[in-house]
């Protein structure tokens, strides 16, 4: 099993020259879930079958994505981050990958300003496919 937002010890599936996909499951397992990974985070040395230590999170189109870049924080952790930009919808904040951490307006409890530094807690969105921010 695959837990989002926090790492995960990985098999790497198969390989392209864009990345490669890992599983946590059994090849013959219907549960085998594949996670992408992009190429330039995977060593030279690294071939299909060799386990990789990763950060997994969900794209913005929801897919899941691997990482060996270190968020500043996992689901259930506190973490005071930088605000990049403010939405309509809710605030993006600075975790340390190269996806920003949403701030749903829904889960703020103040205003929200551009550049300041908020304490949020990493948890799993209402569906719990990915991960949100907390001020609560």
């Amino acid at each position: 099993m695959v837990r989002i937002g926090d790492y995960n010890i990985l098999k790497i599936k198969r390989m392209y020259h864009g990345g490669a996909f890992l599983t946590a499951g059994d090849d013959a397992s219907e549960e085998s879930i594949e996670v992408f990974i992009d190429g330039l985070d995977i060593p030279d040395d690294m071939r299909p079958g060799e386990e990789l230590n990763v950060f997994v999170y969900n794209d913005s189109k929801g897919s899941l994505r691997a990482t060996l870049d270190q968020p500043h924080a996992t689901v259930d952790q506190f973490a005071a981050l930088k605000v990049v930009s403010i939405r309509e919808f809710g605030a993006f904040l600075d975790w340390g990958i190269k996806k920003d951490l949403f701030l749903p307006n829904r889960r703020q409890t103040l205003p929200i300003l551009e550049d300041s530094v908020v304490v949020i807690r990493l948890v799993l969105d209402y569906e719990k496919q990915g991960v949100v921010g907390d001020t609560d």
